[in-house]
């Protein structure tokens, strides 16, 4: 039997790409965290390449959070379905569950420019 990976599969795996689309979660913590940074950057006004030079800013390793890194686009596609695309009631920051406590931080670090919410150093390549 296959290992599972929790949080990741394959989209499509018989179609007629080669590589096919992989979606992964954005649950976890620092993904969700992430997410809520581009969030606030596209509240804020930020388009796309805006959006993520904002959030590379903040958290320059950001990709390495993730099994296979996520494209701008898919960043920049998270921010704007939390807050007008078809998923918007279960992913806006201040409704899902997962983003609810860490809404309020990223939205502060984002003002501020700066991180300061931190993870375990199991959670963070980069701590």
């Amino acid at each position: 039997m296959p290992k599972k990976t929790p949080g990741r599969r394959k989209v499509g795996s018989k179609n007629r790409y080669a590589n096919p689309r992989v979606v992964q979660s954005w649950r976890q913590p620092n993904r969700a965290y992430v997410s809520c940074l581009a969030t606030a950057a596209w509240d804020d006004g930020k388009v796309e390449a805006e959006i993520t030079e904002a959030v590379s800013a903040i958290v320059p390793r950001w990709r390495s959070f993730f099994d296979s890194p996520p494209t701008d686009r898919a960043l920049v596609m998270r921010a704007r379905n939390s807050r007008c695309g078809p998923t918007a009631k279960t992913e806006a920051p201040n409704v899902s569950p997962y983003k609810k406590k860490i809404w309020p931080i990223a939205k502060r670090d984002y003002r501020a420019g700066k991180r300061t919410y931190k993870f375990s150093s199991e959670d963070d390549p980069a701590a």
